[in-house]
């Protein structure tokens, strides 16, 4: 009964904190648990009813060190192959140096399982170095399956169409002065949401400041590919001073927002539409995300750059979570 309730609990908790606020990063969480708990009551379900239905759950369970595997040798490929394609950089190393962590972690907890009883009588220090290890893992394995599962869901959720504003992320430019295809799929994005429109009067923002390298400003280049689409200018708001994603919500929210508290629609790819919407949540924008396709190769390490950003959002909770955990452990050695 106690599993019931906690599962009816979270269950509760994640529909209400959604309904009232999709953006609220504690949904991630919220969603992580409650699946985490309906999985563990359909478990003991079937242990009372089912031997099969039980067996066939209990395997996936059992099967989690072997997806860990199949998504450590996955990222590692993966990471040869951003490499190659982007070109070498830390940002295109992160899924190679992920993979390559996973891969190592499930090595090392191997040995660790297999030795624990001898490093706990011979070597304490290296026996709870193993343990913290994995504390560590499990808690930011935890958060990035949060998100991921989460991003998912917030990314096939049903979109309103009366929009008052469509705000169109910049993005680096070729050659200093031509749309990306990575930008142009965000603007055929747009493009497709402001005919979608049902407010009639809706207006597109085309958003980016110059970079130290670009001739023009991005959204000078954006608003130039819309004009070659047929979207007239009358249409266009443009914001050509922001250097972030935060501020080009901020620089939009400011040229728009007269106090009428209208609606965006933010225009990215589908990695970055989350960690957007949060930030937009931040800044007090009604609205909500929209997200093009991202080139299959390049979307595990986009995914897991977005991950960082939320892991520094998450500092300061990270770090009382790891010294309270070290702390427990140090006293239970005295």
């Amino acid at each position: 009964m106690p599993l019931y309730f906690l599962t009816v609990m979270f269950v509760l908790a994640f529909v209400i904190s959604f309904w009232r606020e999709p953006r609220n990063l504690l949904n991630a969480f919220l969603f992580l648990f409650a699946l985490g708990f309906l999985y563990l009551s359909a478990l003991e379900l079937a242990f009372a009813h089912s031997d099969a239905i039980y067996l066939l759950l209990l395997m996936v369970f059992l099967s989690v060190p072997f997806v860990i595997i199949l998504v450590g040798v996955f990222l590692f490929l993966n990471g040869f192959i951003i490499l190659k394609k982007e070109g070498k950089s830390l940002g295109n190393s992160l899924s190679l140096l992920l993979g390559f962590s996973l891969l190592s972690y499930i090595g090392l907890a191997f040995l660790g399982i297999q030795y624990a009883p001898f490093l706990a009588r011979h070597a304490p220090f290296i026996y709870y170095c193993f343990i913290y290890m994995n504390f560590l893992f499990i808690l930011f394995a935890g958060i990035f399956v949060a998100f991921f599962l989460y991003s998912i869901l917030y990314h096939i959720l049903p979109k309103k169409r009366n929009y008052d504003y469509i705000i169109i992320h910049g993005a680096g430019l070729l050659n200093g002065e031509t749309v990306t295809p990575l930008l142009a799929k965000r603007i055929d994005k747009a493009i497709e949401a402001f005919h979608k429109a049902k407010n009639p009067s809706v207006k597109l923002i085309p958003s980016g400041g110059q970079g130290l390298d670009e001739k023009v400003s991005e959204a000078a280049a954006i608003a130039r590919y819309l004009r070659e689409k047929g979207i007239p200018d009358e249409v266009m708001i443009l914001e050509d001073t922001s250097r972030t994603t935060y501020e080009n919500l901020l620089f939009s929210k400011q040229l728009t927002d007269k106090g009428d508290n209208p609606y965006y629609l933010f225009v990215t790819n589908d990695y970055h539409v989350l960690r957007t919407s949060f930030y937009a949540k931040k800044l007090k924008m009604r609205g909500a995300g929209l997200g093009c396709q991202t080139a299959s190769y390049y979307l595990p390490s986009a995914f897991i750059r977005e991950y960082v950003a939320i892991l520094q959002k998450l500092k300061r909770p990270l770090l009382i979570l790891s010294a309270l955990f070290l702390v427990f452990m140090l006293l239970s050695i005295l």
